[in-house]
């Protein structure tokens, strides 16, 4: 039996047709009973079956992993109160800091979206970090970004670039493409049905797994622990 059950997708189909404080609030016994409690299983269990290959994660609250329901309305244009999906990162400080490479994974009515590596940078001196960790490590860095695994899970590193860089990494940018980049994440879209399979937990893992090498490589780079 899958950990999800569709009760999950029918709170988040009610709630898309009623994202008010009222009814949520009417309704937040359902949301933890068929919701948090469940994702938080599977965030239990996902963390669990990842051990030998990513340790940091042992003995870590898989409440920490999770982002809270409640939107930012400061600078959203929709004002609805509350997000219509659930999201996670598996990091060692999970949402807390949301700079540290580690794994996200999102779960709505429609679509399952699993994703890591960069999105921003804490400041500049971080990215040059990272530019010159792949410059002077260029064979191993390539290696990594066409492991077989990673390509077929998430076809490759994506992101924004830069259209100027240090002189010194004009020739390295040549050979590597990759180091214009100012963003270094990739993510796969999943049918949402794929999270109701008795297998999920493995399906999941196999993407996160697939792009650990390259989650470590970052981590390096920005010299973070």
């Amino acid at each position: 039996m899958s950990i999800l059950q569709q009760s999950y997708f029918q709170f988040f189909q009610e709630l898309r047709e009623n994202n008010t404080k009222e009814w949520f609030l009417k309704n937040k016994t359902r949301y933890e009973k068929d919701v948090k409690f469940p994702f938080i299983n599977l965030l239990k269990a996902i963390s669990e079956d990842m051990q030998d290959s990513e340790p940091y994660l042992i003995g870590i609250d898989p409440n920490k992993f999770i982002f809270r329901i409640h939107k930012d309305l400061r600078f959203s244009k929709d004002k609805k109160p509350y997000k219509e999906y659930m999201t996670a990162l598996l990091s060692p400080f999970g949402t807390k800091d949301k700079t540290y490479p580690g794994h996200y994974m999102e779960i709505s009515c429609e679509k399952i979206i699993i994703a890591g590596g960069v999105y921003w940078f804490e400041d500049k001196n971080m990215l040059e970090r990272v530019r010159y960790k792949i410059s002077d490590n260029g064979d191993i860095f390539s290696k990594l970004v066409n492991e077989p695994s990673f390509i077929k899970n998430f076809g490759g590193i994506v992101g924004k670039k830069n259209k100027k860089l240090p002189k010194d990494l004009m020739d390295a940018m040549e050979t590597q493409p990759l180091i214009a980049n100012n963003q270094f994440y990739w993510w796969k879209e999943l049918p949402s049905s794929k999270a109701l399979e008795d297998n999920f937990v493995n399906t999941l893992k196999n993407y996160f797994v697939s792009a650990q090498k390259l989650n470590t490589f970052f981590i390096d780079s920005m010299h973070r622990v």
